[in-house]
């Protein structure tokens, strides 16, 4: 009985370690395939069998090491293939259900939100001030309506300017960063930042969807969908509801 539990926390410790090891230093060297706003279901699937098979390996280590004595590089590719094997299946069909699940999240959330932009035609109040986007470079800059704003984009050093002139839509690149922008924006509260490389003007969004990544941002006029992040869906539904 000693024994089977000394094993049994053995085992645990074992995992915990192996998990702790994983999901801490991983991220930490390469954070950019954790990124939450590139987290794809694919990503999801290839690390959970990351996981797996690293806890199995290290869980037969500490068995025929430090408990049975007889390693066998052998038996430890057939440990790993009978790991891998009984567990992609299960880990398969409980991301596939995660997946359903967030579908039909997010489409029910974007039907409601649709409601309510139907109900209102502007969710903040008609700005027509006049406003400046400064670039980095001299005498570089955009002098605009803010309404007339419909979003901007981060695309490496610059950001892209989509706005309305005339009724005709219009594209500026300017060198700027996002997060300056959105500095120089901060007093139009209808020019929201709702991913980490788009600005969008929330009065110009004519539908919204949402599927298992998230939702989007139909903006009046254009095909490209603008994305929102994850992290701020909770903020773009108080957006919405809080119409004037």
């Amino acid at each position: 009985g000693a024994h089977f539990t000394g094993m049994t926390a053995g085992f645990g410790l074992i995992t915990t370690i192996s998990m702790i090891v994983l999901n801490l230093l991983i991220p930490w060297i390469s954070p950019g395939f954790f990124d939450d706003e590139k987290w794809t279901t694919g990503k999801e699937f290839l690390w959970t069998m990351v996981n797996v098979s690293f806890i199995g390996l290290m869980n037969y280590l500490f068995f025929t090491l430090i408990i049975s004595k007889n390693f066998s590089w052998s038996a430890a590719f057939w440990f790993q293939s009978s790991t891998i094997g009984i567990s992609i299946f299960p880990v398969s069909f409980i991301l596939f259900m995660n997946e359903l699940k967030n579908a039909k999240k997010y489409a029910q959330g974007s039907r409601i939100m649709n409601l309510e932009l139907k109900e209102h035609s502007n969710l903040m109040p008609t700005d027509h001030d006049q406003i400046e986007i400064r670039g980095q470079n001299e005498h570089e800059n955009l002098k605009i309506e803010a309404d007339h704003i419909l979003f901007i984009k981060a695309s490496d050093n610059y950001i892209e300017i989509h706005y309305l002139e005339s009724e005709t839509i219009k594209k500026e690149v300017l060198r700027q960063t996002l997060q300056a922008t959105e500095v120089m924006l901060e007093a139009h509260s209808q020019l929201f930042r709702c991913h980490r490389s788009y600005i969008v003007n929330m009065n110009q969004v004519d539908t919204i969807s949402g599927n298992a990544q998230g939702y989007k941002l139909k903006i009046k006029g254009m095909s490209e969908n603008v994305p929102v992040s994850r992290k701020l869906n909770k903020k773009i539904k108080e957006r919405i509801a809080a119409h004037p």
